[in-house]
C-alpha cells in the first residue's frame, strides 16, 4: 500500500496544481517537486503514526480540603442576636464528621466576666446538637459567647475554634421586661419614631338670634369656632413615652350675655388666639399614659395662658378608654372622654363626647363626634371627623375635622 502512494500523491498535485496548459508546459518541473514534498510528508506523517506511543506521565488528582473532604468535621448554627431575660438560652447547631469529635463546648460569660462558662453541646432527639445556657445567668445586658471542639484522635490535645474566639466573642443581647416592652412598642408605630400632624376642626353651634339694644331688632348671627394646629412628636418609649411640640390658631364668633340678652360679639373684636404648646407623655403603666399639656398665646387684646390634661387606659395606637381636660384664660375650659377602637384593619377609629364654653368662656355646650382613620403605606395617615355641636337640645350645628400625619 505505501508504494502506490506516491503516484497517486503526484497525481493529486497536479490535479490539484494544473493550470492551463501554456503555464503547464512551462513549469513541468516546479509540479514535480511539489508533488515530491507533499508525498515526503504524508510520509513522515505515517511513520510517526506507526511507532509505539510514549508513556504518558499520570495526572496528580486534587488533595481534599475542608470544602470537598467528607471527613473534615464541619460545624454550623444560627448565630443568635438577641434572648428574653431569666429565661435559659438554647442553641442549637449541626456537626458533619461527628466522630472525629470528641467533645464540642459553648462558653460563655457576662460581658464584663474574666472568666469563661462552658455548656456542652449534647445530641437532642430531633437529631442536633444543643448546648444550653442556664436561666440564672441570662440577667438583661449582653451575653458573649464562642465555640470549641476537641479532636477525638486527641482529646486531651489543643483545642480547635468552631465559632468566634475568646479575643473576639459572639454578643447577645439580652433583652429584660423593660427592652422588649419598648421593642413591641416601637413595632405598634411600624418602627416610627417621629411624627409631623397638620390639623383643623371647625364647630358650629348653630344660627342664633340677638337683640340689637340700640333697635330692638332681632338679628341672627352664627356661633362657630375653627382651630388650626400644626406639631411635631418624638416617641422615647420609655417612662416619658414622647414629647409633642407645635403650634395653633383659634379664631371664632360668639355671643355675649348682658342681662337677659344675648349680644353678640362684632367682628371688629374678634375672639381667638394665637399660640404655641407643648405636650409630654409619661407612661405610668403598662397600659396607663398621662397627657400634660401646656400653652401660651396671644388674643386680640392680652397674652393668655393654659393648659391642660389627659388620662389614657389602653394602647395607643390600638383601644383604649381616655378622660381629659384643657383650659384657656378668655377662652374657656373643656372636657372630654373618648373611646378608641382598632377592629378594623388600618383604620381605627374613636367616638368623643366632650363639654365646652369654648371660644369665650360662654355659656356650656357639648359636642359629639366619631373619628376615623386610614394609612396609606408606612409613612402616611389621613384621619376625618364628623360631628354635632349644641348650646342647647333645640339649638346646634356640625363638627367636622381632618387632620394629615406624616411618621418616620
Amino acid at each position: 500500500m505505501r508504494r502506490l502512494h506516491a503516484p497517486c500523491v503526484v497525481a493529486l498535485a497536479l490535479l490539484l496544481g494544473r493550470a492551463p496548459r501554456a503555464a503547464a508546459a512551462a513549469a513541468p518541473t516546479e509540479a514535480l517537486e511539489a508533488a515530491a514534498t507533499v508525498a515526503g510528508s504524508i510520509e513522515a506523517n505515517e511513520a510517526a503514526a506507526a511507532a509505539p506511543a510514549a508513556p504518558t506521565a499520570p495526572v496528580a488528582a486534587p488533595a481534599p480540603g475542608p470544602a470537598t473532604d467528607p471527613l473534615v468535621p464541619r460545624f454550623a448554627h444560627q448565630p443568635v442576636a438577641a434572648a428574653p431575660a431569666d429565661q435559659a438560652l438554647r442553641v442549637r447547631a449541626t456537626l458533619s464528621a461527628a466522630h472525629l469529635v470528641a467533645q464540642v463546648t459553648l462558653r460563655y460569660r457576662q460581658r464584663g466576666e474574666a472568666g469563661w462558662h462552658d455548656a456542652p453541646f449534647a445530641l437532642a432527639p430531633e437529631g442536633y446538637l444543643v448546648a444550653e445556657v442556664p436561666a440564672s445567668v441570662m440577667s438583661a445586658g449582653v451575653l458573649e459567647y464562642h465555640v470549641v471542639s476537641r479532636s477525638a484522635a486527641d482529646p486531651t490535645g489543643p483545642e480547635t475554634a468552631r465559632f468566634a474566639t475568646a479575643a473576639a466573642p459572639h454578643p447577645v443581647i439580652v433583652e429584660g421586661d423593660e427592652v422588649r416592652w419598648r421593642r413591641e412598642l416601637l413595632a405598634a408605630h411600624l418602627g416610627k419614631r417621629s411624627r409631623f400632624m397638620l390639623s383643623g376642626e371647625y364647630v358650629d353651634f348653630g344660627v342664633r338670634n340677638h337683640e340689637d339694644l340700640t333697635t330692638g331688632v332681632m338679628d341672627p348671627y352664627r356661633e362657630h369656632y375653627y382651630r388650626l394646629e400644626l406639631d411635631y412628636t418624638y416617641r422615647m418609649l420609655s417612662a416619658i413615652y414622647s414629647i409633642r411640640l407645635g403650634a395653633g390658631l383659634m379664631r371664632g364668633d360668639t355671643f355675649k350675655r348682658e342681662g337677659s340678652h344675648e349680644v353678640a360679639i362684632p367682628p371688629t373684636d374678634p375672639v381667638g388666639l394665637t399660640y404655641g404648646f407643648t405636650e409630654v407623655r409619661f407612661r405610668l403603666h403598662r397600659v396607663l399614659r398621662l397627657n400634660l399639656r401646656a400653652l401660651l398665646g396671644a388674643g386680640p387684646r392680652h397674652f393668655d395662658g393654659g393648659g391642660g390634661g389627659e388620662f389614657l387606659f389602653g394602647y395607643d395606637p390600638g383601644t383604649h378608654f381616655a378622660v381629659g381636660f384643657e383650659g384657656i384664660t378668655s377662652i374657656g375650659i373643656k372636657a372630654w372622654f373618648r373611646l378608641a377602637w382598632n377592629t378594623v384593619p388600618r383604620v381605627p377609629m374613636s367616638f368623643t363626647a366632650e363639654a365646652t364654653n369654648f371660644p369665650l368662656n360662654g355659656e356650656v355646650g357639648g359636642r359629639v363626634f366619631l373619628s376615623a382613620a386610614v394609612r396609606a403605606g408606612r409613612h402616611f395617615m389621613l384621619q376625618a371627623q364628623i360631628g354635632y355641636a349644641f348650646r342647647d337640645f333645640n339649638l346646634g350645628g356640625p363638627v367636622a375635622g381632618l387632620a394629615t400625619m406624616v411618621e418616620f
